[in-house]
């Protein structure tokens, strides 16, 4: 008997021990849905991670690409860029290179020295004439962003393809076209190139709404 009545004991003992870790178990796991439940409902978590910086990345790049276009239009209507462009477009690449859109840091500086070299052969044909210097520092800030590899293969080539047209179009004889050949729009054939290469990578960061 008084084994059976050991038994029994035993039995219930640990009955109650299982229904107190089932309980523990379900406790802990309401406090995890109600957590997760609560940061649903106040939004996503801000992590400062991989996140955020996609985000920064893509808003500075369609920003980018924008200020490109603007340009564009400027100097066809006004046959001047503003300096506020290409300055902007530096300070977003700024911005685009410490989230890390750019890679290392190595990498960051082969765009700079890249947009260097660009800016001073652009002022030495400033100092011949070949155009003015809004579109030196445009072309700058383009071949910048446009960055080492096909990037920057696929502007220059576009560049020169561009300004070849817009050359052979200010050649028609028509009014207008002698009008343009006085003071050429060379930001019109500097933004189709950059945009092709800065749509696509805009794009891969995704389209922030």
């Amino acid at each position: 008997m008084g084994g059976h009545g050991g038994n029994g004991r035993s039995r219930a003992a640990f009955a109650v021990l299982r229904g107190q870790r089932s309980i523990g178990f379900a406790e802990r796991g309401f406090r995890e849905t109600d957590g997760v439940a609560r940061r649903g409902a106040c939004g996503p978590e801000w992590s400062g991670g991989g996140d955020g910086r996609s985000v920064i990345e893509a808003l500075v790049s369609w920003a980018a690409c924008g200020l490109v276009a603007a340009s564009a239009v400027c100097d066809l209507r006004t046959r001047r860029i503003p300096n506020t462009i290409p300055l902007a477009l530096l300070g977003l690449f700024a911005v685009y290179a410490i989230a890390g859109g750019a890679g290392p840091l190595t990498g960051v500086w082969v765009h700079f020295g890249l947009g260097a070299l660009l800016l001073a052969g652009g002022f030495v044909l400033f100092l011949t004439g070949g155009f003015g210097a809004g579109d030196a520092k445009l072309i700058a800030v383009a071949g910048l962003w446009s960055g080492p590899g096909g990037g920057l293969g696929i502007f220059l080539l576009g560049l020169a393809a561009c300004s070849f047209v817009l050359c052979l179009y200010s050649l028609l004889p028509f009014d207008a076209t002698r009008r343009l050949r006085r003071e050429l729009p060379f930001a019109v054939a500097v933004a189709p190139p950059a945009l092709a290469v800065m749509i696509p990578r805009a794009v891969s960061h995704g389209i922030p709404v």
